[in-house]
């Protein structure tokens, strides 16, 4: 019964886990990083007077709004930038 129980637990706890801040995003939001990571390149890889790159920086940044109204955010916020990835962003203090 205590192995069953131990089992279920470890279950249990990685299921909140997977929530938690600094977990990867769900699957179903990986749509949604390809495109803003899309934009990125055309918005930092284009010329700064281009109406397209203009479009391309505009439209990011929506996504980027969505993103985040998804809990997902670029990091961890202390790591360096060449550490960071797709995270559930850290809950804000009230």
């Amino acid at each position: 019964m205590m192995k069953y129980t131990l089992v279920a637990l470890a279950l249990f706890m990685g299921v909140a886990v997977c929530g938690a801040y600094g977990a990867r995003p769900r699957p179903s939001d990986q749509a949604l990083i390809a495109k803003e990571e899309d934009l990125n390149d055309k918005c930092r890889g284009g010329l700064g007077t281009s109406r397209a790159t203009m479009a391309a920086c505009d439209r990011r940044e929506a996504v980027l709004g969505v993103l985040e109204k998804r809990n997902i955010c670029w990091g961890p916020s202390d790591s360096i930038e060449a550490e960071k990835h797709w995270v559930r962003c850290k809950p804000q203090k009230p």
